[in-house]
Parts: C-alpha cells; sequence; structure tokens
C-alpha cells in the first residue's frame, strides 16, 4: 500500500515537474523590452496601438514606450554612449551618422530565414537612407520626401495652370510674382507694386530649415559635402551652391515674393489656410487632413521645381527604427522592430501624415495613384544622397552654420548680404572640424 502511494505521488510530481518545465506560461522567459521615440502624446496613442498588438501576439514580451520629449536626439545619443537606451530607438536619419556605432547591424536579421522581411518590399531609395556603406542600421518608421504645395485658389486668381513636372525655379519664381499682391491688388510684375504694402504672398521660404533647402542646393547642381564626408571645400561654397542661396535672399528682398523671417513669424495662423501665402517651396504632406477640413482652401501637391535641363535632387525627411547595440535581448528586438517596420507598424505609421517605405501598403491603400499623395511617392526617385549622414558630425560642422546664414540673409537686413565669403569660411572650417569630429 505504502509502495503503490509512493508510486502515485512521484507520478503527479513527475507530471506537476513536466508542467512546469513546458506548460505554456513558462515556457518562454518573459522578457521586457523598452522602445525610445520622439512621440508627442498623439503620436504615442498611434505607437501604442502597434505595441498592444505585438504584445497580444507575442506574450511573452512586453514593450514601454518611453518617448524623449525635446532634445530627444541629445538624450538618445547621451544614453546610447552611457549604455543606458532602450532596446530598439528611433533615430532621424540626420543623425544616423552620430549613432551608427552604437546601432546593431541588420542585415543578418533581415536575411533570416525564418524571421526576416523580403527587402523587395520596400522603396530601395527609402531603404538606402538608413544605410551607410552597404550596411543597413535602420528600417524606416515612416518618411516624407519634399514636394511643392500650391493654394489652387490663389492661382486659379491669377490665371495660371497647375505647375507641371519639369517646370524649373525661373518658372517657381515667375508664378510667385503673379500670385504676390499688394493692397491695391498689383501683383510683383506690376510697375505700380508697392513691396511695403504686401497682403499676400507668392510664396514662402523654409526659414532656416536647412534640410529642405538642400533641394535647392543639389538641384542647382552641387551638394554641401563632398561624397567621402570629409570637406566641404568646393561643395557648399561652389558657384552652384552660391546662386541657391543667392536665389533664396533674392525671393524676399529683391523680388519681394516672399515674406522675410520676421514677418512669417509674426503671422498669426496658417499662412496656405489663411491665405496668406500661395506656395511652400519644399513640404511634407503633414497637414493634408487639416487642409482637407478648411472649407476655404484648395490645394494640390506638383514636383518640386527643376534644372533647365530636367534633372531634380530631392532631400527627405526620414525616421527610422534601429536595435541598440548593448541589448541584452537581440532577437526579440528585432522582432519589435520587425512589426514596426512591416505591415503592422506600417499601417499605423503610414496612413496620411506621413508615408511607408512598405511598398504593398501604398498600393493596396491606393496612395500610388492619390492625386495628392502620389506627388511624394513618385518624388523617392529623386532622392538622392544624404548628405546629413555622410559624417558623424556634419550637424555641428556645416548645417548649424548653414542655418545661421539662413538666418542672415532671410532677415530683415539680408537684401546685401553676399553668401560667398560666408559660405568660404564655412568651407574653410569644414576639413579640421569634421576630421576632429570624427575622432
Amino acid at each position: 500500500m505504502f509502495r503503490k502511494l509512493s508510486l502515485s505521488v512521484a507520478l503527479v510530481l513527475l507530471i506537476s515537474a513536466a508542467l512546469v518545465a513546458f506548460g505554456p506560461a513558462a515556457a518562454q522567459e518573459q522578457i521586457n523590452l523598452r522602445l525610445a521615440t520622439w512621440d508627442d502624446e498623439n503620436a504615442a496613442k498611434v505607437t501604442q496601438v502597434v505595441l498592444d498588438g505585438f504584445m497580444e501576439k507575442y506574450p511573452n514580451i512586453s514593450v514601454v514606450n518611453e518617448p524623449l520629449g525635446d532634445d530627444a536626439h541629445v538624450k538618445l545619443l547621451t544614453q546610447l554612449a552611457a549604455g543606458t537606451a532602450a532596446d530598439v530607438v528611433m533615430v532621424d536619419s540626420g543623425f544616423l551618422g552620430l549613432m551608427k556605432d552604437f546601432l546593431m547591424p541588420l542585415d543578418d536579421f533581415i536575411a533570416d530565414p525564418e524571421v526576416g522581411i523580403n527587402l523587395d518590399d520596400y522603396y530601395p531609395e527609402i531603404l538606402a537612407v538608413g544605410n551607410i556603406d552597404g550596411v543597413q542600421y535602420l528600417l524606416n518608421k515612416d518618411y516624407a520626401t519634399t514636394v511643392t504645395i500650391v493654394n489652387t485658389g490663389m492661382l486659379e486668381a491669377a490665371g495660371l495652370e497647375l505647375p507641371q513636372d519639369g517646370w524649373t525655379y525661373d518658372d517657381f519664381l515667375y508664378y510667385a510674382q503673379l500670385m504676390t499682391l499688394d493692397a491695391n491688388g498689383n501683383n510683383a510684375l506690376s510697375p505700380d507694386f508697392d513691396p511695403n504694402n504686401i497682403v499676400q504672398y507668392g510664396t514662402r521660404t523654409m526659414g532656416t530649415w536647412a534640410r529642405a533647402f538642400q533641394t535647392a542646393i543639389f538641384t542647382f547642381g552641387s551638394h554641401t559635402i563632398s561624397p567621402d564626408g570629409t570637406t566641404a571645400e568646393g561643395y557648399i561654397n561652389s558657384p552652384e551652391a552660391v546662386a541657391a542661396f543667392e536665389w533664396y535672399r533674392d525671393l524676399v528682398h529683391k523680388y519681394h515674393v516672399a515674406p522675410s523671417l520676421a514677418v512669417a513669424d509674426a503671422f498669426q495662423g496658417n499662412m496656405m489656410g489663411d491665405q496668406f501665402v500661395a506656395m511652400y517651396p519644399w513640404y511634407g504632406p503633414w497637414f493634408y487632413t487639416a487642409w482637407t477640413e478648411n472649407p476655404d482652401l484648395s490645394f494640390a501637391a506638383v514636383p518640386p521645381p527643376s534644372r533647365e535641363d530636367g534633372f531634380r535632387e530631392s532631400t527627405i525627411c526620414w525616421a527610422g527604427f534601429g536595435i541598440n547595440k548593448a541589448t541584452e535581448h537581440p532577437d526579440e528586438a528585432w522582432l519589435l522592430l520587425r512589426e514596426l517596420a512591416s505591415e503592422p507598424g506600417q499601417k499605423a505609421y503610414g496612413g496620411g501624415y506621413a508615408l511607408s517605405a512598405y511598398r504593398p501598403l501604398m498600393e493596396e491603400t491606393g496612395m500610388v495613384d492619390h492625386p495628392f499623395f502620389g506627388v511624394f511617392l513618385a518624388e523617392a526617385e529623386h532622392v538622392g544622397v544624404h548628405d546629413d549622414a555622410l559624417n558623424p558630425h556634419y550637424v555641428e560642422c556645416i548645417e548649424e552654420p548653414v542655418i545661421d546664414l539662413l538666418e542672415l540673409l532671410l532677415g530683415e537686413e539680408g537684401a546685401d548680404v553676399d553668401p560667398k565669403p560666408y559660405l568660404d569660411e564655412i568651407a574653410a572650417n569644414s576639413e579640421a572640424c569634421l576630421a576632429q569630429s570624427a575622432e
């Protein structure tokens, strides 16, 4: 009797041990992941929808979103250097050069036959932004190419037709002149035009947003830095680049078709939606929903201007996800990144505020043929080399002094400012700055 009872107890214990070892609750170790973003309150809600779906799919993996708030990129770089950053991090393409040494190459994950992804499902020009020297460090969260947004009501009032692919910077100026009006209704080409009493501008500048202005520099025929990322000499101060800066300055001060920085900053409201400005030269799709809800506004997206020979090269606004090289859970971090960068995440992120690099989603939702969003998608083929990623300290050595120059040129005293000496100074300082910063 005792022996039989002992055997029964032993059998129960053995079964219990098996259930503990192999049962669903303990089949996999519980993994806790952190995701670093620069989400605001609304964006965080979108991200949470994706994370909830992911955690339902992988119940053994818990994910917490950690929005970094103001100065997100500085905070993230500090955390990466200190080894305290999240497992998966959101990175602006302009900061990839600074952060790549802290990020895990994704190529082996991508190629994995069981959990990898098919790169043919992604637009190659968009994938390339997260790639340095043939290594994929980031997969795209969302992006926006930059095109020209036109207030079509103002366009029609000026007797103009919608610009077509291949229009030039001279065409752009002509359109802006005809849509700039003084208080008496004279346009900027009229001999009676009063530049001191403008009530409607044909265009705006993009202020000191240096990346947007790169589209003009590229299309004029230059870049801001050498392809090897070692110098700006002969690039940022080339005749073509100087001409682009002069053209930008003259929109405000010579032709009076764009508001100065002070006038733009003083305007209360939305310059496009409130009929104050007719064109945004290099802009994304971000305000599509708000603009469509304005009954007094009609608008369209058209390709940015090209050079006389038809050439143009565009910049891009791009954010991606990467894996912190210091993560203790690289395999699970990849599963999360894959979720964010493939269909589940892209349905949330690429639905209108921005675009998705995931080609099937853009095709299935009709975005490719959409009269507004389709223009942005088509512009991807004109996206060129991303200057910001060519040296880890591009922002410090090139972009920040360019911002200072733009502030001067587009300010109230910018009319007589020659950009060439300033660009020569940036170029002269660039080699030592870039070399020192890269060490």
